[in-house]
């Protein structure tokens, strides 16, 4: 739940949360310069091997504790111009094993 988030709206269910000012403005800027705050993670692994279905478990297991990584960011249909997250319990985030050659780990 959001509870730990200030709520600037009470036309939101407890799933939902108004993004302030500050974070609408950052996501205006994000769109005009084509996705530059999109959140995607690329990990090189080194040392003993681990699976992708161990990785899975671990990511899902921090999607459990925190909202905003199982949360979804969409207009808000009220308010023109601002957005809000979603919580979404099934939401899960997607892992995917890229496979590569010791002298590719620059080039994503």
């Amino acid at each position: 739940m959001w509870s730990w988030f200030y709520r600037g709206s009470h036309d939101v269910n407890p799933n939902q949360r108004i993004l302030g000012s500050v974070e609408n403005a950052i996501m205006k800027l994000s769109q005009q310069h084509q996705g530059y705050m999109k959140v995607v993670e690329v990990l090189h692994l080194q040392g003993p091997y681990i699976s992708v279905e161990t990785l899975t478990a671990a990511v899902e297991r921090l999607q459990r504790r925190h909202p905003i990584l199982r949360s979804r960011l969409r207009m808000h249909i009220v308010t023109p111009d601002s957005y809000l997250l979603d919580e979404d319990d099934i939401l899960r985030l997607k892992i995917r094993e890229m496979p590569r050659n010791c002298d590719e780990y620059l080039n994503f």
